[in-house]
C-alpha cells in the first residue's frame, strides 16, 4: 500500500496546513513492518519506541483491567484498528509506557515511525504537533463520553466520585 494513500486515508495530518516539506519527510521517515495473526506489535508496559500506522489489515488494542490477570478474562478491547489508523503516539508524547497491548487480527502492515524520528520532525515542524494533539483530543473525548455512558448505564456499579477518585485529573 502507497504510504500516502495511508496517510490521507487516516486523516493524521490533515486539518493543518504543514509545510509540503513536512509531510514529505513524515512519509519518507515511515518503515514497513508485517505481522501475523495474533502477533503482538507492543505489550501494556512496554517502553515506547515508535509509533504506527495501518496500512492493510486490522490490529486490536487490548488492555488488562485493573487489578485482574490476562487468564481472568480481564481483557477489554479497547479499539479495532483498520487502514489508515494509527496507535502508539501517546507514549511518544508523554514519555510514559504502552497503556495498552497492540495486536495483529490476521495479516497485518504497518508503517511504523521510530520514536527519534518523531522528535526530529516535531522539532523541525511544530506545527505536526498540532496534528497529534487535535487527534489525541479526539480520542479523550470519545473516552469521556464512553465513560459517561457506563455510569449512566450502571450507576449502582460505581459510588458517587468514585470516577473521580479512580480516573483522576493529573
Amino acid at each position: 500500500m502507497d504510504k500516502a494513500i495511508v496517510l490521507e486515508a487516516g486523516q493524521l495530518l490533515s486539518g493543518v496546513q504543514l509545510e509540503p516539506e513536512a509531510s514529505e519527510m513524515f512519509t519518507a521517515a515511515l518503515t514497513r513492518e508485517r505481522y501475523r495473526d495474533g502477533e503482538a506489535i507492543f505489550r501494556q508496559g512496554d517502553g515506547a519506541d515508535a509509533m504506527y500506522l495501518v496500512a492493510e489489515g486490522k490490529v486490536a488494542i487490548v488492555a488488562t483491567r485493573q487489578g485482574e490477570q490476562v487468564g481472568d478474562g480481564g481483557r477489554v478491547v479497547l479499539a479495532q484498528l483498520q487502514m489508515g489508523s494509527h496507535f502508539g503516539e501517546l507514549a511518544l508524547v508523554d514519555g510514559g509506557t504502552r497503556s495498552a497491548d497492540a495486536v495483529a487480527q490476521g495479516e497485518v502492515e504497518l508503517l511504523r515511525l521510530d520514536a527519534k524520528q518523531f522528535d526530529t520532525l516535531i522539532d523541525r515542524f511544530p506545527r505536526l504537533a498540532l496534528c497529534f494533539l487535535r487527534l489525541t483530543s479526539k480520542r479523550l473525548r470519545r473516552a469521556n463520553t464512553q465513560v459517561a455512558a457506563k455510569v449512566a448505564a450502571a450507576p449502582e456499579e460505581v459510588s458517587e466520585g468514585e470516577v473521580a477518585e479512580r480516573f483522576p485529573y493529573p
